[in-house]
């Protein structure tokens, strides 16, 4: 940035001293200069979000959700109705040998299911200078005359809104430079 300062700062004191072939010479030179900084920031935000799309890819796995616990007051299913849950799994592996029975209570869809809440949403603008520790963004319907530098501007205010874990969901592919 102070290159650029500099350079354009230059350029208009040598149109005022030397001409204008000079000084749009400097400004040309300027232009490059942010134009090409622009693209390293671009180039490095996309390798950030493809190191985070690559780590939500190997956490989030197909799972089955638990409804029961949208309305329930905590934020889990009760004590008890879990150990009932966990009860009756076991009693149908009752026959199964004790080193398969436990294999089978790790990988059993209903005891690692979801246990889903409502939450909330809001737009990346109302989002602007918050933060939270997990944030889910969602690319939406965009055709290609809508993915310009606006975009850009638009997704790193949402990507930064993230304190600890970032989520892409329903990203093209080649918003990650997989397809052409």
């Amino acid at each position: 940035a102070g290159h650029v300062c500099w350079l354009h700062c230059t350029a208009e004191r040598v149109e005022d001293d030397a001409g204008p072939r000079v000084a749009g010479v400097l400004r040309d030179v300027t232009e490059r200069h942010e134009r090409h900084e622009r693209l390293q920031q671009e180039q490095t935000l996309r390798m950030q979000l493809q190191r985070h799309a690559d780590a939500q890819a190997s956490m989030l796995q197909e799972r089955e959700a638990m409804l029961d616990v949208l309305a329930a007051p905590g934020a889990a299913l009760e004590p008890e109705r879990s150990r009932a849950l966990y009860g009756s799994v076991v009693a149908g592996l009752a026959d199964r040998p004790r080193r398969e029975r436990r294999e089978l209570v790790r990988k059993d869809p209903w005891l690692n299911a979801l246990q889903v809440k409502y939450g909330q949403a809001i737009t990346g603008h109302k989002a602007q200078g918050g933060q939270w520790r997990a944030v889910f963004v969602e690319q939406g319907y965009l055709t290609e005359d809508m993915m310009d530098r606006d975009l850009v501007r638009w997704l790193y205010t949402a990507v930064t809104r993230a304190t600890e874990r970032l989520y892409l969901v329903n990203f093209h592919p080649r918003f990650f430079g997989d397809e052409p």
